[in-house]
């Protein structure tokens, strides 16, 4: 099944695009791994300070085990993008939804 990916070619022929899109559509999507290069642009995290101490520990072990389970937590979530802080996500879904329409925002309307 194809899911919803964003893609922006900006004025130099740059394609941008969000990884974990990339990644759900990896059988769809063919492009050519050249001159590949990621950014992190944002951090979502839990909104209570307890929670996001231990979110922080756990996603330092790289386990992608440990990491998927961290990301189903039943709690508030933040984003961090740029020097703004969005807070209230009931979940972490809500929060990247409303990340990536921030992010898509800025770079087509230079924001």
């Amino acid at each position: 099944m194809i899911k919803k990916i964003n893609i922006i070619i900006d004025k130099e022929g740059k394609i941008i695009a969000f990884k974990d899109e990339i990644e759900q559509n990896k059988t769809v999507i063919k492009i050519p791994a050249k001159n590949i290069e990621e950014k992190r642009v944002s951090h979502i995290l839990p909104e209570n300070q307890l929670l996001r101490i231990i979110f922080k520990l756990l996603r330092k072990l790289n386990n992608e085990k440990i990491n998927q389970w961290t990301r189903t937590w039943k709690c508030k979530w933040i984003v961090k993008i740029d020097n703004e802080i969005k807070k209230g996500f009931k979940t972490r879904e809500d929060a990247i939804n409303w990340e990536k329409e921030k992010i898509i925002k800025k770079l087509t309307k230079g924001e």
